[in-house]
C-alpha cells in the first residue's frame, strides 16, 4: 500500500493440485473395487452356504433311501464328505477375510 492507502501490488499464490487430485481419484477407485470385492465374496459365500445346506438335505433324503437300496452307500457317503469339506472351506475363507464367522 502506498501512503494514500492504495494497493500498489498484488500477491497471488497458486499451487498445483494435480497430483493430489490424481491420488484422491485412485483412492476412491480402490475403495470402490474393495467394496465390490467384499460384496461378491459375501454373496458367493452365502450362496455356497445355501448350496451346502441343500446338498446336506439331499444327502439325508438319499440316506433314508438306503434302507431300500444299500448299494448306493459309498456314493452317498462320499457326497456327504465333499459337501461338509466344501462348507468348511467356505467358512474358513470367510473367517480369514472378515475376521468373523458367517
Amino acid at each position: 500500500m502506498n501512503d494514500k492507502g492504495k494497493a500498489i501490488a498484488h500477491v497471488m499464490v497458486a499451487a498445483d493440485i494435480t497430483e493430489r487430485k490424481r491420488l484422491q481419484h485412485e483412492l476412491l477407485q480402490s475403495q470402490k473395487m474393495q467394496s465390490n470385492r467384499d460384496f461378491w465374496q459375501d454373496g458367493i459365500a452365502h450362496d455356497l452356504t445355501i448350496f451346502s445346506a441343500l446338498f446336506l438335505d439331499i444327502y439325508r433324503c438319499l440316506k433314508n433311501a438306503l434302507l431300500i437300496n444299500p448299494e448306493y452307500s459309498m456314493s452317498i457317503n462320499a457326497m456327504q464328505r465333499a459337501v461338509e469339506r466344501g462348507a468348511a472351506l467356505v467358512e474358513a475363507r470367510f473367517l480369514r477375510l472378515h475376521g468373523r464367522p458367517m
